[in-house]
């Protein structure tokens, strides 16, 4: 058994990991070793934030524009996204959703689009190199996935100017602040998911607070900081 004999090497040689989220830190404390667990430390990710940085406003555009990233399996839950794109639909609201990526679940996702008459609001866009356009053409991300261990499409979405509308994905749980950058939405709930994307939408002066401060928080994650708090680390263990 691979998690034995992984447990085992472990238990004889001093190893040092590195978690990215709260969520992952208890993981780790709560499988290791008994003599590992004080080598178990939180480190979250960084990215490239002036990639993605744009100066945002919320379109004057009436329809709002919607996008999602990520690869198409189980725990993605892109189902669910059209479950939210209907009861949109049926509110009467003016929207479209994009979903970028691809993979196992494409196919069953179209068909589900297609069963509830969705064409002409969510879009499978496939695999895309210009990611970064797709988030600084939309109004709000939207994610649905049920297990995160991170989240690092937050903060790109973020520091292009996008509040965020997630199901809990737990570790995604230490990004997101509720009415500050976005909102966390702890059950598979469309109709709540669906008024959350309105009052974000329909609130001008609200959506400028959320992108404003999205993008402040996002830039605390830049690879100018991280790599830092990396090397540090390092040294830490190394002294």
């Amino acid at each position: 058994d691979y998690l034995l004999l992984s447990y085992k090497k472990y238990k004889r040689v001093s190893t040092y990991f590195l978690a990215n989220s709260k969520h992952t830190l208890d993981y780790y404390k709560k499988n290791v070793p008994i003599n590992q667990k004080n080598n178990v430390h939180l480190l979250q990710c960084g990215f490239n934030y002036s990639k993605y940085f744009l100066k945002k406003e919320k379109s004057e555009v009436s329809k709002i524009r919607l996008v999602n990233v990520g690869s198409y399996q189980p725990k993605k839950n892109q189902q669910f996204i059209v479950d939210i794109a209907e009861v949109l639909k049926n509110k009467g609201v003016d929207f479209e959703i994009n979903l970028i990526g691809h993979g196992t679940e494409f196919e069953t996702v179209k068909e589900k689009i297609a069963d509830k008459k969705l064409e002409d609001y969510v879009f499978q866009r496939g695999l895309q190199s210009n990611v970064q356009e797709w988030y600084q053409n939309s109004d709000i991300y939207l994610h649905s996935a049920n297990y995160e261990p991170f989240g690092l499409v937050f903060l790109e979405a973020m520091a292009s100017g996008l509040p965020i509308i997630t199901l809990d994905g737990k570790g995604n749980r230490d990004i997101i602040e509720n009415d500050k950058n976005g909102y966390l939405i702890y059950e598979e709930n469309a109709e709540e998911f669906a008024d959350k994307i309105i009052e974000y939408a329909e609130d001008k002066e609200k959506y400028k607070r959320l992108s404003l401060y999205a993008q402040e928080y996002a830039k605390g994650f830049d690879l100018s900081i991280k790599n830092k708090e990396l090397i540090k680390f390092y040294q830490s263990i190394l002294d």
